[in-house]
């Protein structure tokens, strides 16, 4: 019998920080660890997709009607601006802010 190298799949992980406003959505939780396997690539667009499989109502609060990212969703991160296409590596920190208008 050949010895065969199995190929272990590893994984990543990241911590999502939720705003108060949308902790109702999970579960009253304030951080929410998203995983992924670290072969493929991870970026924020794909983490966030993950957070709404995982809690669908938030989903319908970070998303337009059309499916697209709402005008006032905010991420960053590690503390810095982000765009849905920003590579995430082990143990990143994003951040959802909500933008709030009064008057």
């Amino acid at each position: 019998m050949r010895n065969r190298m199995i190929a272990k799949k590893e994984t990543m992980y990241v911590k999502v920080i939720i705003p108060a406003t949308l902790r109702q959505f999970t579960d009253g939780l304030e951080t929410v660890k998203i995983t992924a396997n670290s072969a493929i690539i991870f970026n924020v667009s794909s983490c966030l997709d993950t957070l709404k499989v995982k809690y669908p109502e938030l989903g319908s609060k970070l998303y337009d009607k059309d499916g697209n990212l709402a005008r006032f969703v905010h991420v960053f991160v590690n503390g810095r601006k982000a765009l849905l296409d920003d590579v995430l590596i082990q143990g990143d920190e994003v951040l959802i802010l909500i933008a709030v208008a009064g008057g």
